[in-house]
């Protein structure tokens, strides 16, 4: 499975993704992923396609999501139960409403929220090629951003100080060059050991979401307890 691990927060984040994909630094996704890389998708997991290389127009990953949201540059979705239908999701936003309406309170984001996956996507045209990015997050685990990496910290300062590697003429013509490319141009060549974190992040997450969610049914109780007095 080709990705990088983190967490994107902005459309200049986006770009490095792309940059980080047309410099050979990790290989975009040519072909609809099976069943079990499906299963194996994580929080902070980050995947790009080409549209015009990969034959792939349409991402999928056999979930079923909420509504795309706009935020920004991207589209936002929300991972819901397989067991709830688009009927029952509205349904459930409605009586939620009313809940707040009643009370006179605004809606915040509780632990369900902040702890079911997301998914952010972003199309980005750049000379003829369409870069798709798919990134996969929990809210509440999105405060490291990408570009506390020094990988991409050096990619970025790379871009900026030699602008022809934003040329893919200038990459196609010069892609024999390997042994000195990266030298030349200030780059990481063990980029693995830079872009993948090894933190047990899936663990963590595990323990997060365990006391997130006793915490909402814990509010939820005692809001009915509210509600019946």
């Amino acid at each position: 499975m080709k990705k990088i691990t983190g967490y994107i927060n902005n459309y200049e984040e986006a770009i490095l993704i792309m940059h980080a994909s047309r410099l050979g630094f990790f290989e975009p996704t040519k072909q609809r992923l099976s069943n079990d890389e499906r299963d194996r998708i994580e929080s902070g997991d980050i995947f790009c396609f080409i549209e015009n290389e990969s034959g792939l127009k349409r991402w999928t990953d056999g979930r079923i999501w909420s509504p795309s949201k706009i935020c920004g540059e991207f589209l936002v979705y929300q991972e819901v139960p397989r067991h709830l239908s688009k009927n029952s999701i509205k349904k459930r936003k409605n009586d939620e409403k009313k809940d707040l309406e009643k009370f006179g309170l605004h809606k915040k984001e509780d632990a369900v929220d902040r702890t079911t996956m997301h998914k952010k996507t972003i199309c980005i045209k750049y000379e003829n090629s369409n870069y798709h990015i798919i990134a996969y997050y929990r809210p509440i685990f999105v405060n490291n951003s990408l570009m506390d990496m020094p990988f991409f910290q050096k990619l970025s300062n790379a871009l900026n100080l030699f602008p022809v590697l934003k040329s893919d003429k200038y990459l196609s013509e010069n892609s024999d060059k390997k042994k000195t490319f990266f030298e030349k141009f200030r780059l990481e060549k063990e980029y693995e050991h830079v872009v993948l974190e090894k933190n047990k992040r899936a663990m963590l997450e595990g323990i997060a979401i365990e006391v997130l969610s006793s915490l909402s049914k814990d509010s939820m109780r005692k809001r009915r307890q509210i509600e019946n007095n």
